[in-house]
């Protein structure tokens, strides 16, 4: 709910003044070039472990959201399954999940 309210302001213009909430506030543009999408493929780079020298360095996972008091991502561990933050993550914004693409067609049929 946070995220997407962290949205609207930096996103939807207003039709009557034609900015946004954030440009009203602050006097400039927000700059939105960090934003990913919900659901998209991302690689996690492993720093908290000691790592061998064939051990894995990236984990892939799933990307859900974004974190209020930090500049770290939240997503989620395929390898682990687990959701965490971190901050180490490489984003591939062209390949969506396919369970998520499955979930947002049953929603759809509904």
């Amino acid at each position: 709910m946070n995220t997407s309210c962290y949205l609207q302001n930096r996103i939807y213009i207003r039709p009557i003044l034609k900015e946004s909430p954030y440009e009203l506030w602050k006097g400039r543009k927000p700059n939105i070039s960090y934003f990913h999408p919900f659901g998209c493929k991302c690689f996690i780079i492993n720093t908290k472990d000691s790592l061998g020298k064939f051990d894995l360095k990236i984990d892939c996972g799933i990307f859900l959201g974004y974190l209020e008091t930090s500049m770290a991502f939240r997503v989620y561990n395929s390898i682990t399954l687990v959701a965490e933050e971190a901050i180490h993550i490489r984003f591939d914004e062209n390949k969506f999940d396919k369970e998520l693409s499955k979930l947002d067609e049953s929603f759809a049929n509904l």
